[in-house]
């Protein structure tokens, strides 16, 4: 069965790198009222058996019980980012997961069925998105589904030597710099951006779009694009207000 993760976790006092965000961005603070939102529209929008997995250094009691609760490892921590999540690529990680997992982050909105972006056989997936300045392509890690430990040299190629790998990454972005750097993604399968995925900054706001593609099942917005906290895109974007909730 196919296990839906998600990551909640606050930065630690006097970590070595913070997580990358456009200039003169405002930090955001994703809390359980975000982990609610996607929960829900996962259950609305995947027609597959799944289970739910949240890993987090807080737990909350009045979540769902459907969403299972792991404490988050300190390994690597320290180092800042999202560096401890490439112990997803971890054969160990099978613990939390099970066999199969997609990850997904939370700033995001679905907006469709899911169903045939989940339901695929490859032992790796991942989603290919257009670079900063929206040339080029890259691996975005908001999203990637897996075999549990079908990439294991990816966990193994940084936990034996951290700041090596850190100082090899390409693009920006802390675990994700990491993934494009060590994986062949030219040969990887992949969703791609356009293709019923999308990105708010460089598909809707960058380029005045209002209504949603046809074909869209998923809008990506990383970064400090929260739809909580910025209530008047309701009156432009009306999409918001009907998914994400």
């Amino acid at each position: 069965m196919l296990t839906v993760v998600t990551f909640k976790w606050e930065p630690l006092k006097g970590q070595l790198e913070s997580i990358p965000t456009q200039k003169g961005a405002s930090k955001v603070d994703y809390g359980f009222e975000h982990v609610l939102r996607h929960y829900n529209m996962v259950k609305r929008n995947l027609h597959i058996p799944f289970n739910y997995v949240l890993i987090t250094d807080h737990k909350e009691s009045e979540l769902p019980e459907d969403i299972r609760q792991f404490d988050l490892w300190n390994t690597h921590r320290q180092l800042g980012g999202c560096y401890h999540r490439l112990f997803t690529f971890a054969p160990e990680f099978e613990e939390y997961v099970g066999e199969r997992f997609v990850q997904m982050d939370l700033d995001m909105i679905i907006t469709g069925d899911i169903t045939s972006l989940l339901d695929r056989e490859e032992d790796f997936v991942y989603y290919r998105m257009k670079g900063p300045d929206g040339t080029g392509w890259r691996m975005n890690n908001g999203m990637y589904m897996m075999n549990t430990g079908a990439r294991s040299f990816v966990w193994e190629t940084f936990n034996e030597h951290p700041r090596r790998a850190m100082s090899k990454r390409v693009g920006n972005g802390t675990d994700q710099g990491v993934t494009n750097s060590l994986l062949d993604l030219e040969n990887e399968a992949h969703w791609t951006q356009g293709d019923q995925i999308y990105d708010m900054r460089q598909d809707f706001l960058e380029t005045g779009r209002k209504e949603l593609p046809e074909d869209c099942r998923i809008v990506m917005w990383p970064g400090p694009r929260d739809a909580i906290k910025n209530p008047e895109w309701a009156d432009n974007y009306p999409w918001i207000t009907e998914h994400y909730k």
